[in-house]
């Protein structure tokens, strides 16, 4: 399955910069798996194309923000997962109101919220 985006999308019309070149294919792609377990592969079902012009330039979008995020967090690698929250003793630490976790990846709600605007 090709990525939702690509690093030419990322760089340009997303301008984003946190995910450096050698890294933004593997990062695109962990975001586009991200999407399509968000989505219950609706999206992967019908194809980037098979979508509304809108529709498309909000996965794009929502594609590169979770690559960032992915990146950022240190989640490149599958497998590699991050716990909701845990305690120790009388330290608790619950995971942030504005973050989602999706497949055991932290991505913020802003990547959620441009999902949830293709319907």
């Amino acid at each position: 399955m090709a990525a939702y985006a690509d690093s030419t999308y990322y760089t340009t019309t997303y301008g984003g910069t946190a995910v450096p070149s050698g890294s933004q294919a593997a990062a695109l792609q962990r975001a586009s798996e991200l999407i399509d377990t968000a989505t219950f592969g609706r999206i992967q079902d019908v194809g980037l194309t098979g979508l509304t012009t809108n529709q498309q330039a909000l996965v794009q979008k929502a594609c590169c923000v979770m690559a960032d995020d992915v990146y950022t967090g240190g989640f490149l690698q599958p497998g590699v997962v991050l716990a909701a929250g845990f305690s120790l003793g009388d330290l608790e630490i619950q995971k942030s109101a504005d973050v989602k976790v999706i497949d055991g990846i932290p991505v913020s709600q802003r990547g959620v919220n441009l999902l949830n605007q293709t319907g």
